[in-house]
């Protein structure tokens, strides 16, 4: 990087900064299609704004901020770091600071994909405060420091750079797709295998929501177990009213809907998911496979929030064979999806790749390394 070209600006010189609101969902007059109404699901982590969920209407959007096209919508609440660019007029909620860019100095594409860049994402993050919610305020945002080239530089690296994302995401589009297409053909072996299977149909029985936190009465917190938490990652904290000792399965209730695990020994599941207890004559394993057969996703009936009800849920029925033939069915279950797990997992893997690849790209073209 030559030196005298890049210079160092705090995040509050490159334009100005404007922090979202929400119009009163309750007047009907704020209610429309006229203006994009953004809020951070709609974004990621880089790239221009595409389709958002929500709109709202002239009056509604008058009654707010407007932003003019041509700036950068940077999540500051929740998802922080979450960023994108728009070309088009555009209002935010509160959980996102707009910049409008100092066109005369800066490039918009090049300070969003420089927001983007793994040292100012860390950097976004060091400066929030870690409550119940992560939040970054706008002053705090401000005064954040990046380096920048002149704008003529900004453009030449923003050509090089979009090149290069743009094959990487064609490339992670292709093993996404793969990896639907290789689900799709799990639950189609399952669905084949249970589909033969006879013996006593019987509903699922008690699906039970996990108790810990602030469901868990003040007089019985306190002392933790360290536990694996089904659902989430890593190890956390819980009391003895959220451990669930026996083996059970899993059912996502709220987000990952009819996603599906099992676990043998103590654990604490995940508050957005349901457990149910295996029966001593069921078999964990054909329990868990016949769940994975069972197309649980479709009993999702909410219109905004993906949910699964358990009334749904412990209405599915159950065909329950000798446990001799549980446990062969199991087997053959395992062995079908053998194959198929080591090809996601490939997959998986590929995709962490193509993460890692972009970051090494955003760093390099950050620090002067990705154009001569």
């Amino acid at each position: 990087m030559s030196e005298p070209l890049w210079r160092r600006y705090s995040l509050g010189e490159l334009g100005r900064w404007v922090t979202g609101s929400t119009p009163a969902s309750a007047d009907p007059l704020n209610v429309g299609f006229d203006v994009p109404f953004v809020t951070p699901g709609d974004i990621g982590y880089g790239g221009k704004l595409g389709n958002v969920s929500r709109t709202i209407s002239n009056l509604g959007a008058d009654r707010v901020r407007r932003l003019r096209a041509n700036v950068v919508l940077l999540v500051c609440i929740g998802t922080i770091g979450k960023v994108a660019w728009t070309d088009h007029e555009v209002t935010t909620n509160q959980q996102i600071n707009a910049l409008e860019v100092d066109e005369s100095l800066f490039d918009v594409r090049f300070v969003h994909w420089l927001l983007a860049s793994p040292s100012v994402q860390a950097e976004l993050w060091n400066k929030s405060t870690s409550t119940t919610v992560s939040l970054l305020n706008k002053k705090t945002l401000e005064t954040i420091c990046v380096t920048a080239p002149p704008l003529d530089e900004q453009r030449r690296i923003v050509a090089t750079l979009e090149v290069h994302l743009d094959r990487l995401d064609k490339a992670l589009g292709e093993l996404k797709l793969t990896s639907q297409k290789r689900a799709h053909f799990q639950h189609s072996l399952l669905h084949s295998l249970f589909e033969g299977v006879a013996g006593e149909v019987a509903p699922l029985g008690q699906f039970v929501k996990p108790k810990y936190g602030k469901d868990v009465p003040k007089h019985l917190r306190g002392d933790g177990f360290d536990v694996p938490v089904v659902g989430s990652a890593g190890v956390m904290t819980y009391t003895q009213e959220a451990l669930v000792t026996k083996p059970s399965v899993l059912v996502g209730r709220k987000g990952n809907v009819g996603a599906v695990q099992k676990f043998e020994g103590p654990c604490s599941p995940v508050d957005t998911a349901y457990y149910l207890v295996c029966p001593e004559d069921i078999d964990l394993d054909y329990l868990y496979y016949q769940l994975l057969a069972k197309d649980l996703k479709s009993l999702d009936s909410s219109t905004a929030i993906p949910s699964l009800r358990r009334e749904d849920l412990e209405a599915v029925e159950f065909v329950k064979p000798s446990l001799s033939e549980q446990i062969a069915i199991a087997e053959r279950a395992a062995s079908l999806l053998s194959s198929v797990e080591q090809g996601l997992e490939t997959i998986e893997a590929s995709m962490k790749q193509l993460g890692l690849l972009r970051r090494s790209l955003l760093s390099k073209a950050f620090t002067g390394g990705l154009v001569e």
